[in-house]
């Protein structure tokens, strides 16, 4: 739990943590963990469940990755036999 704690502070801190749409690759952004993190405190009502939904898709978007990374490297390592 440290771990994941320390790791959403650090990529907040190097992001920029501005929670407006970004104007160019380089601008300033808030990740979806760093938004739970950052408002979970305080939140209430439709702004907690619009936290939770955000990790349901946060969730999903990672498992569909680890899926996809599975499957490669199936393919790889029955090309490589």
């Amino acid at each position: 739990m440290g771990r994941a704690l320390g790791e959403a502070m650090a990529v907040i801190l190097v992001s920029g943590n501005a929670a407006k749409l970004p104007d160019s690759i380089l601008s300033p952004v808030r990740t979806l963990a760093a938004n739970s993190a950052l408002e979970m405190s305080y939140a209430t009502g439709l702004h907690q469940d619009a936290l939770f939904g955000t990790g349901v898709i946060l969730f999903i978007f990672i498992f569909v990755l680890n899926l996809l990374f599975q499957v490669f490297k199936m393919r790889v390592d029955k090309k490589n036999g």
